[in-house]
């Protein structure tokens, strides 16, 4: 690498980073000053996904989500800020990513069919959470066992399904949709287009 010696040694940092396993647009962030989180799981990404307008204006960055990670910009250039944001959002994640255990009754005749779904099967296999039959002097209800905000989707899933509902689910990563070659995208809307007929 060759070149003026700030751009060598911002290089070099570069490439170490990217050695050391991280993501190349996360080193790079790092380096330019955002503050990194790192190696979350889907359910909070898809949390701030959906809250990212909120946390940026009450806390005055600029957020972005990534598949596995996410980076905070502060707008006035501060770090201080940056960082207050870091732990405003590890105070939200807290009550997603608590782990815990509901049972949601449903009709006995429903358990195998809500159980053996795909919708749920996705939601667990993306999730690592369990959903299992109990049996108690109340009748009948599936447990749920996972993190807070995943326990939530399910028991809505549940409850849909329960109630005669549909219950497609199919978990997309932020920024997926985006990474997609021209000709992915134009197979993916054909695709689209044709299932909703």
């Amino acid at each position: 690498v060759s070149g003026p010696r700030e751009q060598v040694l911002r290089c070099k940092d570069a490439i170490e980073g990217v050695l050391m396993g991280y993501e190349p647009a996360d080193v790079l962030a790092e380096m330019d000053g955002a503050i990194i989180v790192r190696n979350m799981d889907g359910t909070s990404i898809g949390m701030l996904s959906r809250e990212k307008e909120n946390i940026e204006k009450k806390c005055n960055i600029t957020l972005e989500v990534d598949s596995r990670s996410i980076r905070i910009w502060a707008n006035d250039e501060n770090r201080d800020t940056a960082i207050a944001a870091r732990d405003h959002i590890d105070e939200m994640l807290a009550d997603v990513t608590t782990v815990e255990t509901i049972l949601v009754r449903v009709p006995g005749q429903k358990v195998a069919e809500i159980l053996n779904s795909t919708s749920m099967r996705q939601l667990q296999d993306s999730s690592g959470m369990t959903a299992n039959v109990a049996k108690d002097d109340q009748g009948t209800a599936i447990r749920l066992t996972g993190l807070n905000g995943v326990i939530n989707e399910a028991k809505e899933l549940i409850e849909r399904m329960s109630g005669g509902g549909g219950a497609d689910y199919l978990p997309l990563q932020p920024g997926l949709l985006m990474r997609m070659t021209p000709q992915m995208e134009a197979d993916f809307w054909r695709d689209l287009q044709h299932m909703s007929q």
